[in-house]
């Protein structure tokens, strides 16, 4: 192989694992884990940002269809975030396959109600 040819290859491999990086291939959640967790049976709802309520309590709610939410954080990279969106997106079509029609805005009613119930409770407060 000629120098050339080596370094056309060399470059190749470089943008391809650029390209990887920057759509999150290489980030904890990515299309490929999110595959897996849904052949193990556990997928996830991952969180970016401050979340009023904490995952625990939202888990209460959710095991009954099917998932768990995790916390990312706030503090995210680009390529992070694209791996979470992909993440997301996977789980989401094979929580609408495995859920009633309408589960999304029932769980999000459920989840408007923790959300209140901590207001009332002075647990989370409101700007004045």
């Amino acid at each position: 192989m000629d120098k050339a040819s080596l370094l056309k290859l060399v470059l190749i491999l470089i943008s391809f694992g650029i390209i990887l990086w920057y759509y999150g291939f290489f980030s904890p959640y990515n299309y490929f884990q999110a595959k897996t967790d849904i052949r193990n049976n556990t997928p996830k709802k991952i969180l970016v940002g401050e979340q009023l309520v904490y995952p625990k309590d939202l888990n209460k709610i959710s095991k009954k269809y099917g998932f768990e939410n995790i916390a990312f954080g706030c503090t995210i990279t680009l390529p992070e975030l694209n791996g979470i969106k992909s993440y997301n997106k996977v789980i989401d079509e094979h929580l609408n396959d495995i859920n009633e029609a309408n589960w999304m805005e029932i769980y999000q009613k459920q989840i408007d109600s923790i959300k209140w119930i901590k207001i009332e409770n002075k647990e989370i407060k409101l700007c004045d």
